[in-house]
């Protein structure tokens, strides 16, 4: 360490993209395998969340998230809420398993949610 700096946090091998298009409150599950890699934009098949961002875009209500499966139904309590046209991120050491559930409060809200990922195979 030099001046008091540490090393950059690893940022993943990749970063992928994934846009809803779910016009539903339910919530939904998501794996690696629905993210977009950014550039060529072909599909991602294996590999760790490193971090993942999700961001309201356009919205008229906030966008609930938790580590972890889902059933559609599932109440939206104990679980992360993004604000109105907000983003909130995750680093690694803080995601839980290989899936991630969402949920809009308005079925119309349009959401983006990005994640680097390392571990490819």
């Amino acid at each position: 360490m030099k001046l008091g700096l540490s090393n950059p946090e690893f940022s993943g091998v990749v970063t992928g993209v994934y846009n809803s298009a779910n016009a539903d409150t339910d919530w939904h599950e998501i794996t690696i395998s629905d993210f977009t890699l950014l550039g060529p934009g072909s599909s991602l098949t294996s590999g760790d969340f490193i971090w993942f961002s999700i961001r309201s875009l356009n919205s008229t209500g906030a966008v609930y998230y938790k580590y972890g499966g889902s059933t559609p139904a599932d109440p939206k309590v104990n679980v992360l809420i993004v604000p109105t046209t907000e983003a909130q991120r995750s680093d690694a050491g803080t995601i839980i398993g290989d899936t991630i559930s969402y949920a809009k409060s308005t079925a119309g809200d349009d959401i983006v949610i990005q994640a680097g990922f390392g571990s490819l195979t």
